[in-house]
C-alpha cells in the first residue's frame, strides 16, 4: 500500500518541478528492533520516484557502521538530507504528519535556488559561529507547533557549517525522552546544555543557540 496518496503525489511532483540540483536522501535502517524502519525507507523511495533529481541511499546501521559514523548517525530510522554538501539536516524516526512537510521543505532547500526565509541579521550571526552546535528538536506527528521548531532548526543548520539539526520523533526513542525529561513537545535541546519548550520566534531561538556555543 502506497504511503503517499495519488493527490498528494501530484502536488509534490509539481513542487519538485522546481528542483534543479541533485538531492540525496540517505536512509539508515536496522533489520531488528526498529518499528518504523521499513515505512521510513518506503516513504523515501516513493518520494524519490517523484523527481529524477532525487537519489536514495540505503544503509544498515549495524552493518554499515563506517558510513553511519561519517554522518554522525547513531539511531534508526534516520534520514540525512543533503546535496553536494552535508548541511547537518537529520530526521530520526519517520517524518509523518506535520513533519512530512519539513522533509519536503528540506529537499527544496537543497534542490532550488530560493533564498533563505531567515533574516539577514540571523544569517550573519549563524555564519559567525565557530563552535559546533547540535540542535535536537523532539516532535510528535500530531503536534501542530512542532513543525515550526523543526523547520527553524533545519534552517539554522543550513545557514551554518557548525550546526547540526536533528528532528527526533519522541515516541520512537523513549530512552532520549527519559534522558532529556521530555514532557511536552516541541522541546529543543542544544548541545545537551540549553533546553526550552515550545515554538519560539527566530530571534529567541538564535539567542539560545548563541548561549549554547559561548
Amino acid at each position: 500500500m502506497a504511503m503517499i496518496d495519488a493527490k498528494t503525489a501530484q502536488k509534490i511532483t509539481a513542487a519538485f518541478a522546481n528542483v534543479t540540483e541533485p538531492v540525496t536522501l540517505t536512509v539508515f535502517i536496522k533489520e531488528h528492533e526498529c518499528t518504523f524502519c521499513r515505512q521510513t525507507h518506503d516513504l523515501v523511495e516513493e518520494l524519490s520516484a517523484l523527481s529524477d533529481k532525487l537519489v536514495t541511499e540505503r544503509f544498515d546501521l549495524d552493518k554499515d557502521g563506517e558510513v553511519a559514523a561519517r554522518y554522525g548517525v547513531e539511531r534508526a530510522p534516520a534520514i540525512v538530507v543533503h546535496g553536494q554538501e552535508d548541511r547537518g539536516i537529520r530526521f530520526y524516526g519517520i517524518p509523518a504528519g506535520y513533519e512530512f512537510t519539513n522533509l519536503l521543505e528540506s529537499i527544496l532547500d537543497f534542490g532550488t535556488a530560493r533564498p533563505s526565509p531567515l533574516s539577514a541579521e540571523t544569517q550573519q550571526a549563524l555564519k559567525a559561529i565557530t563552535k559546533p552546535a547540535k540542535i535536537q528538536v523532539f516532535f510528535t506527528p500530531q503536534c501542530p507547533y512542532c513543525h515550526q521548531a523543526v523547520r527553524l532548526a533545519h534552517l539554522f543548520a543550513f545557514a551554518s557549517e557548525q550546526i547540526t539539526a536533528e528532528a527526533i520523533e519522541a515516541s520512537e526513542f523513549p530512552d532520549l525522552v527519559q534522558k532529556f525529561h521530555i514532557q511536552g513537545v516541541p522541546k529543543t535541546v542544544i548541545n545537551e546544555t540549553v533546553e526550552y519548550v515550545g515554538a519560539v520566534p527566530e530571534k529567541q531561538a538564535l539567542e539560545h543557540v548563541l548561549e549554547a556555543v559561548r
